[in-house]
């Protein structure tokens, strides 16, 4: 009956918005903690390799890894 689907839409409704708040309470308590410390060291070496613009399979310059 309509009575049952308003029930079920209603309780799913809840379910979804209970777990939309549980994921973003998550996600903040996660990145609380978090320090540039624990980041990988060879990450500023990606950078850099991009801002100079080099290719990332054989690393010269001048050209692009779909150029290679």
């Amino acid at each position: 009956t309509l009575k049952k689907w308003y029930d079920l839409a209603v309780r799913l409704d809840r379910q979804w918005r209970q777990a939309v708040a549980e994921k973003k309470t998550f996600a903040a308590r996660s990145r609380k903690g978090e320090t540039g410390s624990n980041t990988d060291p060879n990450a500023m070496d990606v950078d850099r390799t991009r801002s100079q613009k080099r290719c990332y399979n054989c690393g010269q310059a001048g050209h692009f890894a779909r150029n290679c």
